[in-house]
């Protein structure tokens, strides 16, 4: 098993590290350092795979809880800060994204190598399938050994769980999946919209067929209006609307914790700044 699970590290370690060649610069979605992000993305890793190898049965005590926790904390201000970097890495073939001189990485990639590094997987199986499960599995892959033992074969990512759950109860009081989808589509159809009848002020990426209900990319007639769109949205209050850095433009996205409230505002501001500027 202890083999296994270092093989997995190192497997999780080289999915980060091979990512970050592709165009669109893998993980990092503003700037970053090789050295610190893969430093931060070890630390956790190995840290949840210490829980696993304890077994289900070897519940952890509090002090290792609380030291564990204090190391990802460490670990994640030396990847926001740049604490102890070198230079800048420089790999062949070089990597698609801004390398900060100082080692610092962007708030946004440092979220994203957690979620990368600590994850829950529900599963939802049949018992027939279950039954199918190769024997010569190791247990970790074994789903009908996990079921047998109600999810608890090995010690679970308790805190990784709770936010599950806190997800799932807020999902159920909207009332569930079919009218998030409800809650979604209307968010999407306002925007659309809104760039469908600016005369095209406003540019969509998709065709109408294929337009997404999640990121909505658009673009306006120059890139010094884009800027001056980005810097007058944050002014009110509405951020993060800069393109990705492959496509350019601009780009809502506006995931199930956007409420319709915010895609609305979104959608008087792009009116109001097309008056002033189109």
């Amino acid at each position: 098993m202890s083999v296994i699970l270092g093989i997995l590290l190192a497997l999780a370690t080289w999915v980060l590290r091979g990512a970050l060649f592709l165009p669109n610069g893998g993980f990092v979605q503003n700037f970053g350092s090789i050295q610190e992000i893969l430093f931060l993305e070890v630390a956790l890793t190995e840290n949840w795979l210490i829980f696993v190898t304890r077994g289900g049965k070897t519940w952890p005590s509090w002090q290792l809880v609380f030291a564990i926790l204090g190391v990802d904390v460490l670990a994640t201000l030396f990847c926001l800060f740049g604490w102890m970097s070198g230079r800048g890495e420089i790999s062949h073939p070089e990597s698609n994204f801004k390398q900060s001189s100082n080692g610092w990485v962007d708030i946004v990639t440092v979220v994203i190598v957690w979620l990368y590094s600590f994850g829950v997987t529900v599963v939802i199986a049949r018992d027939d399938m279950l039954e199918r499960t190769p024997a010569n599995l190791p247990v970790m892959l074994d789903y009908k050994a996990l079921a047998a033992s109600g999810s608890l074969h090995n010690t679970p990512p308790a805190f990784a769980i709770y936010i599950v759950g806190l997800v799932f109860q807020w999902a159920k009081k909207l009332g569930g999946l079919a009218e998030i989808q409800k809650i979604n589509r209307k968010k999407a159809n306002a925007i659309y919209t809104a760039i469908d009848e600016s005369g095209g002020f406003y540019r969509g990426h998709a065709a109408p067929e294929a337009r997404s209900v999640m990121n909505i990319p658009f673009r306006l007639p120059s890139e010094e209006l884009e800027d001056t769109f980005a810097k007058e949205a944050k002014k009110n209050d509405l951020i993060g609307l800069k393109g990705h850095r492959s496509v350019g433009g601009m780009r809502a996205s506006i995931y199930n914790a956007m409420t319709i409230e915010g895609a609305e505002a979104l959608v008087h501001f792009m009116k109001e700044f097309q008056k002033k500027n189109g």
